[in-house]
């Protein structure tokens, strides 16, 4: 699949090569020249019951996938290139223009299992523009692991650069 449209923020993804890419494969295959070819995929990453989920978005036969467990929190900023200058101007948490989008920071709340009872929780954690949830300080509750403060936390982030963009 390529890209073969950006509107707002929906990416149009086509099965079917362009001409000019056709004859470009064409011409390297005949000419014995080595390809990298790279497939994108659409698929959505969400949080479900403290397991981070892959949907692969196949028609109406998606694999839904658990890649992680014990996930407090996900969230996706997004480098914005408002200059066209190629340079990140500012990250923001949503953007209307998937034109402008040159990097993206994806930031991973990660926790224990269990209740460490001796173990007090008063870290901050601070991402995509979130002062850690304070639903946890001060919260001596032993049912829930998301808002127990006797939780051990993780805090995950990197960043992926955009590139071989073609729209």
């Amino acid at each position: 699949k390529t890209i073969s449209a950006v509107s707002g923020t929906t990416l149009t993804l086509t099965n079917n090569l362009a001409v000019d890419e056709k004859k470009e494969l064409q011409d390297a295959l005949t000419a014995g020249v080595d390809l990298d070819v790279y497939q994108v995929q659409a698929f959505t990453i969400r949080l479900v019951n403290n397991s981070l989920r892959i949907d692969d978005n196949i028609s109406g036969s998606s694999t839904q996938l658990d890649v992680a467990d014990n996930i407090q929190d996900i969230q996706f900023q997004y480098g914005l290139d408002t200059g066209s200058d190629g340079q990140i101007d500012s990250w923001v948490d949503s953007t209307g223009d998937l034109n402008q989008i040159r990097a993206i920071r994806v930031f991973i709340l990660a926790r224990t299992g269990k209740f460490d009872k001796e173990y007090i929780d008063r870290k901050t954690y601070d991402y995509a523009d979130i002062a850690s949830p304070a639903s946890f300080k001060g919260n001596d509750n032993y049912t829930d692991l998301n808002t127990s403060e006797h939780v051990h936390r993780y805090l995950l982030e990197s960043t992926i650069a955009v590139r071989n963009r073609n729209f």
